[in-house]
């Protein structure tokens, strides 16, 4: 037993020496000033427990437990915990978020790392004394052997090191519920039960690989991520498996690990204090299974010492007599996970895994009516039917296996999604590298599928704007058969990384492989990546990709290191400053090797995406210049037809550009890109019927995929079919009833169809799912409508925040303000003649921003410009055109002009309903020409 004195923190709760002025670990002073400061007299460690005399002793604790909850209680009275504060010395660069508590090895808390921007766990172990050195000195070894170990269900640990008097463990932090608290008191399903009970099996047995063990497998020490991830924690205090025999003290373990297991959950070999291995975590599982399974634990007891004796006599009731209707494999599996002598458990848990991996396809899997019938019954039911027509009766009467039927669904499945690698080492260097990663393989297996047929891949940048990546909300959006999950660690000169293959639906995962990389030769270990998810999707790769696949390697490989890491920013290209790094790694890659295609055309689309995001002419200039290197370098790339048909349909050279897109589609005929970009020249140019054909072309060769039906419904709506358009984006917003654009669409046909209330209801739950500008635009558009103009003028205001460079954002504001009798009008259009006025710099030939600025110019009172513009318009323009141009002609007085522009809008289809509503055209509604229009139409 030890004994020493220490004055404790009442901020952090850390335990200082007697005679510190100031925290050591939070800087916060301790003498004098702060009268919370409490000085504990004493403090014993029994059976490595930190006990405090000043608490009362609740002689009900269970056994299991490590925090003597008045403890906690006072932690709770001091009312400091939900405070956050900086840590002081070698850890000033961790802020702590919250205290989590105080267990046997020491105070817990949730930190924030704010060199790598990272969430952690922050274990601080109890400081050092002369008794206790060496005990904390292999304490600190161990957790660093603990630390190389990676594994998707074991938490990570980042950095273990020691600081002045304190020791310190920083791992990852997850975001979940510890499993004691998801057990509730009559069992979980059985099928959940045996598939955590096979994710810690996985977990250990990549630790027990390396010959660490646990030592303390319990459910307080395992935690049910919110991506429904099983991790098993605190390996930073298991020990090296020491091969002793089996009659002899570990005399190692027991000095090295205070807090070497927890008396319910002890193996008989640990409760006696012999050598363990790993067939004691097994125990330990088999415990923490029981548990799941029935709701409590097996052994039992008034006291540690009782439950120990229960454990080492193996004196628990059998599973089968509380659950009678158990699977006799499951019942079979834990008695012998509980065999009391080591050498009748279970050997392995990569054994044990299997078994468990085993059990539970066999609870989830569902027989149908006919595989329940009873064999013979079949053959006598089928046998004329076999006979006359000549079937075999083998694939009749015996059910495929599992593993047939996940064959059956890779060759069945059309619709795949790759999701974003998780970053287990919490690396952000590591992170771009796994952005980069799934933006490749996304394009890699999209040029695979084309030549499949009927399969469609989910681009990665679509998956990357999702509010929520997990595999349920990808496959609810995008309606995807399998997804690709994976994640990654830095192991020295490697980078291993696991692949998942995922049920879309179920989550359940049908098959997974590891690939260790090197981290200097990343183009090889993206090949050898592809390859292995190739082969977990069972697709063939013919050795023409190969070749072509092969060809875009860089000379060197610091460059392919510079364009990965460019991928994953543009994968992420709406968080801020991103686009900028993105073309700086583009830029550095071309540096290095000048002639490395794949990194002009990812520099070309990031200029592109800028233009979009800013409007400005300079990045358009500069991604037409990145088109010409890459021509110079190679005219035949894939890629280089399709980005200048963009150039030239940005800049309103539509037939040129209609050209280059029928050349891209020459080398891919699947190209979606290119085949929206095509339809959308051909309604540009006035060729609405070839449009309209190649629109459905696309949806025809991908019925679900999302993006062609957007466009098809934006089509729609400007030639004024919006039944049609209608269909189109409601048929979105089931396929992808996340998608914030579906449900923004709906609501603006439901505004041209003049039904208000369903246009505000779905444009709010478009700025629910994901505020955007052209949301807000879309709703202030609708209040307006109905004289709402301090709403409107609200939800304009945060467009123009969301998007400064539109214009179309500034007019609505401005006429907001102006009926609104706001001053702020005349700056408003103002800003909107500028921004109009840049756009058409780039694209003179963009009829619907011309009739907005003749608009503009006309209510800043400028007649003349904005004549000159309005007389340009005709019956040949659309019907949106046509409308604006009449409102233009109301403020300069012409209302019989204003009458004729709204016959050809209505006979474009332009709703009537919006024309009698609008408030911009009060004067032309009251003329004999309109009454005359009106009576017409009617």
């Amino acid at each position: 037993m030890d004994q020493f004195a220490f004055v404790l923190c009442p901020q952090c709760h850390h335990q200082n020496p007697v005679l510190a002025q100031s925290c050591e670990l939070c800087e916060w002073k301790l003498h004098g000033e702060n009268e919370q400061t409490q000085i504990i007299n004493s403090v014993e460690l029994v059976d490595g427990k930190t006990i405090d005399p000043n608490h009362p002793v609740n002689n009900t604790v269970d056994p299991l437990a490590t925090v003597d909850p008045s403890i906690l209680d006072a932690q709770k009275k001091q009312g400091l915990d939900n405070k956050t504060f900086n840590l002081a010395g070698d850890l000033a660069h961790f802020e702590v978020l919250k205290i989590l508590g105080q267990g046997g090895m020491g105070m817990v808390y949730h930190a924030k790392d704010r060199t790598l921007h990272r969430d952690v766990a922050l274990k601080m172990l109890r400081p050092i004394t002369g008794s206790n050195q060496l005990s904390t000195e292999v304490l600190l070894d161990e957790a660093r052997l603990a630390s190389q170990l990676n594994h998707p269900n074991i938490v990570t640990i980042y950095d273990v090191a020691r600081t002045d008097n304190s020791n310190y463990i920083v791992m990852e932090w997850v975001d979940g519920q510890p499993l004691d608290q998801l057990i509730p008191d009559d069992g979980l399903p059985l099928a959940t039960a045996i598939l955590y009970a096979s994710q810690i099996a996985h977990g250990l047995s990549s630790a027990h690989q390396k010959y660490i063990i646990h030592r303390d497998i319990k459910p307080q020490n395992i935690m049910l991520s919110d991506q429904n991830i099983l991790k098993i924690l605190d390996f930073g205090i298991a020990g090296l498996v020491e091969h002793l025999s089996d009659d002899k003290t570990n005399n190692k373990i027991n000095q090295t690990t205070p807090a070497a297991g927890t008396p319910s959950y002890m193996s008989p070999e640990q409760a006696q204090g012999l050598n363990l291995d790993p067939r004691s975590d097994i125990f330990s599982l088999g415990i923490v299974l029981y548990q799941m399974i029935i709701g409590v634990r097996p052994f039992t007891g008034k006291d540690a010492a009782s439950v120990k004796l229960a454990i080492c006599a193996g004196n628990y009731v059998p599973i089968e007599q509380l659950k009678p209707d158990v699977p006799p494999s499951v019942v079979q599996t834990i008695n012998k996970m509980l065999a009391t002598a080591k050498n009748e458990r279970w050997q392995s848990t990569s054994d044990l895994a299997k078994a468990l991996d085993d059990i539970y396809a066999e609870l989830t899997y569902q027989k149908n009516w006919w595989q329940k019938r009873h064999w013979l019954s079949k053959a006598m039911i089928l046998l004329p039917f076999i006979v006359a027509l000549g079937w075999t009766a083998k694939d009749i009467l015996f059910p495929a296996s599992t593993q047939q039927l996940i064959e059956q669904q890779l060759a069945e499945a059309t619709k795949v999604a790759i999701l974003p690698f998780e970053n287990i080492s919490g690396d952000p260097t590591l992170q771009l590298f796994g952005d980069g990663l799934a933006v490749n393989l996304s394009t890699d297996l999209t040029s695979v599928a084309s030549e499949l047929g009927d399969t469609w891949i989910v681009p990665a940048t679509e998956i990357s704007r999702m509010k929520e990546v997990t595999p349920k909300a990808v496959a609810d959006k995008y309606g995807v058969e399998l997804i690709l999950t994976g994640s990654m660690q830095h192991m020295g000169s490697t980078r291993l990384v696991v692949l998942n293959l995922l049920d879309a639906q179920s989550g359940q995962q049908l098959k997974t492989t590891e690939v260790s990389i090197r981290a200097d030769d990343l183009f090889n270990g993206h090949a050898l990546i592809r390859e292995k998810v190739m082969e977990l999707l069972d697709w063939p790769m013919t050795q023409s990709q190969k070749d072509q696949f092969n060809a875009q390697r860089p000379q060197l490989d610091g460059a392919y290191k510079y364009y990965v890491e460019g991928r994953g920013y543009l994968y992420r290209y709406d968080h801020e400053g991103n686009l900028d790094d993105a073309i700086q790694s583009f830029n550095n890659a071309i540096e290095i090797d000048p002639n490395f295609e794949n990194a002009h055309v990812g520099l070309a689309e990031a200029y592109l995406n800028q233009y979009t995001k800013t409007k400005e002419g300079d990045w358009l200039a500069k991604m037409i210049d990145s088109i010409s290197t890459l021509e110079s370098l190679n005219k035949n790339n894939t890629y280089i037809h399709y980005l200048a048909a963009e150039a030239e349909l940005i800049q309103g050279n539509y037939e040129r550009a209609i050209s280059l897109y029928l050349k891209s589609l020459d080398k891919n005929p699947n190209y979606k890109d290119a085949q929206i970009g095509l339809a959308r020249a051909y309604n540009k140019a006035g060729n609405v019927e070839l449009a309209e054909q190649t629109y459905n072309s696309a949806l025809n060769n991908s019925p679900n995929n999302w993006n062609v039906i957007v466009n098809l419904g934006v089509f729609y709506a400007q030639i004024g079919n919006y039944t049609k358009a209608l269909e189109q984006f409601k048929r979105l917003t089931v396929i992808s009833p996340n998608n914030h654009i579906g449900y923004r669409n709906v609501a603006g046909i439901y505004y041209l169809k003049n039904d208000i209330n369903n246009a505000i209801k779905y444009s709010k739950i478009a700025i629910k799912i994901k505020p955007s500008d052209r949301a807000y635009s879309n709703l202030g558009t609708m209040l307006f409508s109905i004289k709402k103009y301090q709403e409107a003028i609200d939800n304009y205001v945060k467009a123009t925040e969301l998007n400064k460079n539109f214009f179309i954002h500034w007019g609505n504001l401005a006429d907001a303000y102006k009926l609104a009798k706001i001053d702020k009008y005349k700056q408003a259009y103002e800003t909107a003649v500028e921004k109009a006025q840049q756009s058409l710099i780039i694209d003179s030939n963009d009829t619907m921003t011309s009739a907005h600025l003749a608009y503009y110019l006309a209510n800043l009172g400028k007649r003349e410009e904005s004549l000159k513009i309005a007389e340009t318009f005709s019956r040949e323009n659309s019907g949106s055109e046509n409308f604006v141009i009449a409102t233009t002609y109301e403020l300069l007085n012409k209302t019989d002009k204003a009458v004729e522009s709204l016959s050809w809008a209505l006979e474009k289809q332009y709703p009537f309903d919006e024309i009698v509503n609008s408030p911009l055209l009060q004067k032309t509604k009251e003329t004999e020409g309109f009454k005359i229009l009106e009576q017409n139409y009617q």
